[in-house]
């Protein structure tokens, strides 16, 4: 038929918000598997879907009380060299700008780089004390 959609599938992209807000993010344990699970939910809808709102709805809904943002994040952001660049993002949303939280971070792994390059240790003390609030 002229001017009508082959297949429209807005309702189902509404039902899906719809079942993940209610059904998925049902924190139980606050368990870092049951963390990472949604996350990826939530960020790999962002970048297959490019549907944002998984993301906001995720980071709106989490709790950290079992685990602990900071100790959440360093455990996903393992192996930053490699990881993709949807899990970095998801990592900044789930961080909401918290510069402690995002240099800590990346001082932890910029220090383990450094030591596996035999960085003397007063350069790697130095670093790991470096405060990045300040700037």
């Amino acid at each position: 038929c002229p001017g009508l959609d082959v297949f429209e599938v807005s309702w189902l992209t509404k039902r899906c918000l719809k079942f993940y807000k209610t059904d998925v993010l049902k924190f139980e344990n606050n368990s870092y598997e049951e963390i990472l699970f949604n996350s990826e939910i939530a960020s790999r809808a962002h970048y297959n879907l490019k549907q944002s709102n998984y993301v906001s709805c995720f980071v709106k809904n989490v709790t950290f009380s079992g685990i602990g943002k900071f100790a959440f994040l360093q455990m996903y952001m393992a192996g930053f060299v490699s990881l993709p660049k949807r899990r970095i993002d998801m990592s900044l949303a789930i961080a909401a700008n918290d510069l402690y939280i995002i240099g800590n971070c990346a001082m932890s792994y910029l220090s383990l780089a450094l030591e596996c390059k035999n960085i003397d240790e007063n350069s790697l003390y130095k670093l790991q004390k470096l405060n990045l609030k300040k700037f």
